[in-house]
């Protein structure tokens, strides 16, 4: 369940900001998490994700305020589940 649902919160953040002035640092975060998610097997996901949206939540924080939501959300999540 965790995993659909920090897949359908990036789902939001790529469709939301596909098209925005986001970096292309961010973009390649956003990516990043994308491919790790795919690889997501057992209760916790693979390497550095958690650090990868804690940087990209405080990369997007001042500028895309919505976007940061739903980074946090995926914080969050995570947090939820121990990791």
């Amino acid at each position: 369940m965790p995993k659909q649902l920090i897949e359908g919160l990036i789902g939001q953040l790529h469709d939301k900001f596909a098209d925005s002035d986001t970096s292309p640092q961010q973009e390649e975060m956003i990516a990043q998490m994308q491919s790790q998610l795919a690889e997501w097997e057992g209760p916790n996901p693979p390497g550095d994700f958690r650090e990868t949206a804690e940087l990209l939540y405080q990369e997007m924080e001042d500028e895309h305020p919505t976007a940061a939501r739903l980074i946090q959300e995926i914080i969050n999540t995570l947090t939820n589940i121990g990791v």
